[in-house]
């Protein structure tokens, strides 16, 4: 019985490190939307 609840621990430990990936993707992202601000204001210069 020792042994199944060694494998439920693990898996706790990776949930959270999947939370974290989603969050750096988004994380860039923001950083390219005021990118794209700026190109229009380059085209009206």
């Amino acid at each position: 019985e020792e042994a199944p609840a060694a494998e439920e621990a693990p898996a706790a430990e990776e949930a959270p490190a999947a939370e974290e990936a989603p969050a750096a993707e988004e994380a860039p992202a923001a950083e390219e939307a005021p990118a794209a601000e700026e190109t229009p204001d380059a085209e009206k210069e």
